[in-house]
């Protein structure tokens, strides 16, 4: 199972630090730009440019996607356009970005880089044929890999999410599906068994950078009890 971290500094300096102190404890480590106060693309590539254990991935969200990047939305993506262009292992942009945006990305970013088109819903989990089209669109669009992540509103949302895993399995898509919210925690568990590229824990309480994130040692202990086998990190 592969599992993301988020880091939520919000100083290049710490952002340092933080990747320092948990670099190799996880298999990637998700930069959040937006909650930076002092967001430096040349800092950023000279992180990028450092030898990690961990794989890095560079996000940077809006408002309107659940992150706090106050600037433009040409300034909010330089920034991802720079991580491709250093060599960032993973860069993340929404699809509501739009298609120009994304072939910005994929045009710069090297072979190295895996591109993630996501897409999110704060409120709800859309029926299953909407989340099949949402995962066609980022297909085509040129996703590496597709990201869907939706609210559940009932325990019965989470058999959306596995549906759609298991049309990832059967297309041979690499697909990232989540339910946000403590009704869709089970998601978090369980998606990553089902095929799911990775899942998302924080490293600490207090650290998390979505509604329902548990922490990696929670998780890690859930699947040992499930008599899971895991690698060491």
């Amino acid at each position: 199972m592969r599992t993301a971290v988020p880091l939520i500094s919000t100083s290049m300096a710490d952002l340092q630090k933080s990747i320092e102190h948990h670099d190799g404890q996880t298999d990637i480590l998700e930069l959040r730009i937006d909650f930076l106060k002092d967001a430096d693309k040349g800092k950023l590539a000279k992180i990028l440019e450092q030898p990690w254990k961990s794989a890095i991935c560079v996000t940077n969200r809006s408002e309107e996607e659940g992150g706090k990047f106050l600037g433009s939305e040409q300034e909010r993506v330089s920034f991802l356009l720079a991580a491709a262009k250093a060599g960032a292992d993973y860069i993340d942009i929404e699809l509501a970005s739009g298609a120009t945006v994304i072939k910005q990305l994929l045009t710069v970013k090297s072979e190295k880089t895996k591109l993630i088109i996501s897409y999110h819903n704060f409120d709800r989990t859309p029926e299953y044929h909407v989340l099949e089209k949402v995962m066609q669109r980022q297909a085509d669009l040129g996703a590496d890999i597709c990201k869907i992540v939706t609210t559940a509103t009932s325990p019965f949302d989470t058999i959306t999410i596995f549906k759609l895993l298991e049309k990832a399995h059967e297309e041979r898509r690499q697909l990232i599906a989540l339910c946000m919210g403590e009704k869709g925690r089970l998601t978090r568990v369980v998606s990553p068994l089902l095929g799911g590229y990775l899942t998302f824990a924080s490293m600490d309480m207090g650290k998390e950078s979505a509604p329902g994130q548990m922490t990696l040692e929670q998780m890690r202990t859930i699947w040992k009890e499930l008599g899971i086998e895991q690698k060491d990190k």
